[in-house]
């Protein structure tokens, strides 16, 4: 038997990590419409509402920070614990 609701947390858990780590490496504004098109790139298949859920779960636990009005909103990444945009080689490095 499955633990279907454990292996759905992992992907979810997984799903984020990769989002979390690409709004890391490019720190601009990102919209619902972008984290969509993140996701179907990276083969999560996700609608609108997983990155809507997304987007809100990482910025509930003070990993982004929300911009604009309720109906156009975009987030960025909060860098901290030593986290930095990446060097111009592209790679991420600690303070």
């Amino acid at each position: 038997m499955t633990d279907t609701y454990g292996q759905a947390k992992a992907l979810a858990r997984a799903r984020r990590t990769e989002l979390l780590d690409a709004m890391r490496r490019s720190p601009d504004q990102w919209t619902t419409g972008r984290v969509t098109a993140f996701y179907r790139a990276n083969g999560w298949g996700c609608n609108r509402n997983v990155a809507r859920q997304d987007l809100r779960f990482l910025t509930e636990r003070g990993q982004l920070r929300e911009h604009g009005p309720e109906n156009d909103r975009a987030y960025s990444p909060i860098l901290t614990d030593g986290w930095q945009a990446p060097t111009s080689s592209g790679r991420k490095h600690r303070r």
